[in-house]
This record gives C-alpha cells, structure tokens and sequence, in this order.
C-alpha cells in the first residue's frame, strides 16, 4: 500500500490540562502521512479554546456540529465540537465517521490523556502492512505512569489468542485499526462505556488476526480521573451488558 494514511482518533472530555502533551506525542511521531480527527465531548473549562490556540490557519469549516481545522508543522487537525456530553463511543464514532470519509486506510485510537513514544505509529503500521487484509487490529506493550508518584511500571500484553480474549481484554485502547475491519465490525457501542473498546475488539476478532508488538510503544498515565477508575463500579457493571449485545452481534453476523 506504500505509505497509508493514518487517522489519529481522539475522543476528548475536559483535557485542557492534557493538550501539550498530547501535541507532543503527535508531532513527535516519525511516520507523517498523519491526520487527527478529535471530538470534543461537550466540555465547558475552555479546553476547545485552549487547544485551537496551539494551532495556526484555523478556521471552522462546518456548523452543527461545530467543525474547526488548523494545522501544526505538517499536520492537520480536525475538531469537532459537540453541544453535550455523549460518553467516550459516541465521540469516537464522530471522529472516525470524518477519517474514514476523507480517505483514511486505517485509525490510531489515542486517548487524550496517553502519550505516544516516537515510533508507535511507525511499528503499529508496520505489523499491519505484514498482512494488511489479515490483520485488523494491532496493539503493544506500554507504560503505566502515576503522575501523582511519578512511578512508572511496565505493561506488558500477551499475544493475540481468541479463546483468551473472549476470556479477558488482552488487546488495550491505544491501537491501530484497518479500515477493512472498521467497515466490518465497527462502529464503537455507544451504550456500554467504559468497556466500548473491549466488545469492538471481540468483534474484530471474528474476522481478524489482531496482532501483539512486544515493545513499550506508549504511556498510559494514571492520574486518578481516568475513566476506568472514576467508574469502575459503571465499569463491572457494564461487563453483563458487554456479552449481552456481543452475542447479539454474533446472531446478527451468523457467527
């Protein structure tokens, strides 16, 4: 395929204290043929403000939802702006509804508040391009910051086996997903977060190899306020309501 472009999708709530670093974790990726598509979740502390600041050229491109565009260095970033807060799947449905309709071969799913080593996108792409009609998914090892400590452990995953995904999530949200298996399995669940990312892997693994990068490609940094720990009680809750609608999803797919 060359040299695909990436969508970089990001579903972003009250992140203003997060928007340097995650210019930096973008603008420091080697691989370029990069565009960013992030749907702001109806914040009100100015994050949206803040973040088209950093930018040059903006302008708003679309109303209802609000559409802005600006670049940075090579890069091109487009903004869409929600009225309210519609939780983390409906966001990303946003965001990759836009990649996918300006050309996209496949989305980064990059959580606001992560940051990403130099050569993430680069090794997630390079895996897939090894069997890109084979393989759906891509996913790594990362760190684990606590930046009230400032400690930092090591994650490390294990590699692709379905009997053990349907077991647990072995695959993580900061991941590169094909186009193919978007178009096959998509969208994000839209009902079920904190766990949206986890049934949309179980779907892509019907279909789809989901391939392991034993390298510590990214950060993600525990902060006290991420999703899965602020509603971990919403989150077990969820677990029952996740294999309800996946095996819905499979009657539906003949699985």
């Amino acid at each position: 395929m060359g040299n695909p472009k990436i969508g970089i999708i990001t579903a972003a709530y009250r992140w203003k204290s997060f928007i340097n670093d995650y210019l930096d974790s973008i603008e420091g990726q080697r691989y370029k043929n990069l565009c960013v598509y992030i749907c702001d979740d109806g914040s009100k502390d100015g994050s949206v403000e803040e973040f088209l600041s950093k930018l040059k050229n903006v302008k708003t491109i679309a109303y209802r939802p609000y559409i802005h565009s600006g670049e940075l260095k090579e890069t091109t970033y487009y903004l869409i702006e929600l009225d309210e807060n519609h939780r983390q799947g409906f966001a990303r449905n946003k965001a990759v509804f836009y990649a996918m309709n300006f050309g996209c071969d496949a989305i980064a799913i990059h959580d606001v508040d992560d940051f990403w080593y130099p050569n993430f996108v680069d090794r997630h792409v390079e895996e897939w391009q090894k069997d890109p009609e084979l393989i759906g998914l891509v996913y790594s090892d990362y760190d684990i910051w606590d930046s009230r400590t400032n400690i930092t452990t090591a994650e490390h995953k294990e590699s692709f086996s379905w009997e053990n995904l349907h077991r647990h999530c072995t695959s993580s949200s900061n991941c590169l997903i094909s186009k193919a298996a978007w178009e096959k399995c998509g969208p994000y669940s839209e009902n079920i977060s904190p766990v949206e990312d986890y049934l949309l892997s179980l779907q892509i693994s019907n279909f789809f190899v989901q391939k392991h990068i034993a390298e510590r490609l990214w950060r993600y940094q525990l902060h006290g306020e991420n999703c899965t720990i602020r509603e971990l009680d919403r989150h077990r809750q969820m677990h029952p309501v996740m294999v309800n609608e996946y095996n819905e999803w499979r009657k539906k797919h003949s699985l």
